[in-house]
């Protein structure tokens, strides 16, 4: 009684903090089309993209983290103060895993530091019409926060994983507070390039206080002859999950940059506007699913498959009524408005509806790939290079890519989600076999 609880109050905060990053993402899109020209949009989401490519550098790593953390923590408990019982094999192993986890992500974080920064610059340097020296500055202020918050990517997978799934969220819900606050004031006072280095200044903040305050004595305790070594440990689990996380980069992102490069300057701003609110739709949609995923993959480690399934189910068929319906709400209201502020600044009907689908078959392909990972099923990931046929169709397409980019996206995502969709239908005819 006391799981299903808690079950349900962690589900209650994964739904608060998805309509936080629903309101703080609507808010940022309300204050960018208020204070931006739709020129200037479009540079604000076109160079939001080009940040977003830190993600890339995880490697899909915060993924299987979050599972093993999952599976260590099975036998272990995490009490409120940070203390971890019972004393034992499992206990050190839990540690020494969120150790290594630590130092990973900060060697990551210098790595990232190092190939964005330039990269960043080199693209920055084509341009000499928006003042270079301005860009530069905020460039490397955003490369330099990205880089302090990466260790704050494994510190939230370590703790979901474990169970603390309130918490996490919580967290979660403060630093969106905190990073939109900031980044709506710099949005307001004409320096909208630095609002995008905020929430990962707010990351910083927030897990530096919560670890060093809760966890840093119980985590900084010394465990002898543990280590992990990323070719044996983590590469095979991480191969898959990395050309999934890059494929997904490239379907949010891509759209985007392509525009841009056509020199359809309002039309990446317009993308860019349009898949930001079917993305916080998708993710408020899916937070029963990614609120009862550690439970997921706990069951199935536990041999109780056909339970994980059905909880598993009944979380889609939530998310794709949920989704729908607030699809069909956002469709009319830009046909009904759409010579008004926020809804003019969107793509027409037609290619509002195409991107709003493919973002809906984006997070239900995600979702099927973690379930079935957590099946020890990884074929999925060859498929999710589909998404990179953006470029190829888009390069076809040329000045005509504008008007149908909403299509090229869900013609990249659909196989995936075709391929996601029949391998857990086959998953669980297996389980009824048995």
């Amino acid at each position: 009684m006391n799981k299903v609880i808690k079950s349900t109050n962690s589900t209650y905060v994964v739904a608060l903090q998805k309509l936080v990053q629903a309101f703080s993402g609507l808010g940022t899109a309300l204050m960018v089309t208020h204070f931006l020209s739709p020129v200037e949009q479009g540079y604000y989401y076109t160079y939001g993209s080009l940040l977003s490519s830190y993600i890339i550098f995880d490697l899909g790593l915060s993924s299987y983290i979050l599972q093993k953390s999952a599976q260590l923590s099975s036998t272990i408990t995490i009490y409120a103060d940070g203390k971890i019982h019972p004393q034992g094999e499992n206990r050190n192993h839990f540690i020494a895993f969120t150790q290594w986890t630590m130092r990973l992500y900060r060697n990551t974080g210098v790595l990232t530091l190092f190939i964005l920064s330039p990269l960043g610059l080199l693209i920055l340097s084509q341009n000499n019409s928006q003042g270079n020296l301005n860009h530069a500055a905020a460039w490397l202020l955003i490369t330099t926060a990205i880089s302090l918050s990466m260790p704050t990517i494994g510190y939230f997978a370590i703790l979901e994983g474990a169970g603390k799934i309130t918490e996490t969220y919580l967290l979660r819900i403060a630093h969106y507070f905190l990073g939109t606050a900031f980044a709506w004031l710099l949005i307001a006072s004409g320096n909208s390039l630095y609002a995008q280095a905020m929430p990962f200044i707010a990351a910083i903040i927030l897990c530096y206080i919560c670890f060093h305050f809760k966890y840093k004595k119980n985590f900084h305790i010394t465990i002898m002859n543990r280590n992990y070594s990323f070719n044996s440990s983590v590469l095979p689990n991480t191969k898959y999950t990395a050309s999934i996380w890059s494929s997904n980069y490239i379907f949010l992102n891509g759209a985007i940059l392509i525009a841009f490069a056509y020199g359809h300057v309002e039309t990446a701003g317009q993308l860019g506007l349009a898949i930001i609110i079917a993305n916080v739709g998708g993710a408020i949609a899916m937070s029963s699913t990614t609120a009862r995923m550690p439970e997921i993959i706990k069951l199935i480690a536990n041999n109780s498959k056909m339970q994980a399934y059905l909880i598993y189910r009944n979380s889609c068929l939530y998310f794709a009524c949920l989704f729908i319906l607030g699809t069909v709400f956002m469709l009319a209201l830009r046909y009904a408005l759409e010579d008004y502020w926020l809804f003019s600044r969107l793509p027409n009907v037609l290619n509002l509806t195409y991107i709003f689908l493919s973002i809906g078959l984006y997070h239900a392909s995600n979702s099927c790939i973690s379930y079935l990972r957590a099946m020890q099923i990884n074929k999925p990931s060859l498929f999710s290079l589909s998404t990179f046929l953006i470029f190829p169709l888009g390069t076809v397409l040329g000045n005509n890519y504008a008007d149908i980019a909403g299509l090229v996206m869900c013609i990249s995502i659909s196989p995936l989600f075709f391929i996601c969709v029949y391998l857990v239908h086959k998953s669980n005819n297996q389980l009824n076999s048995y």
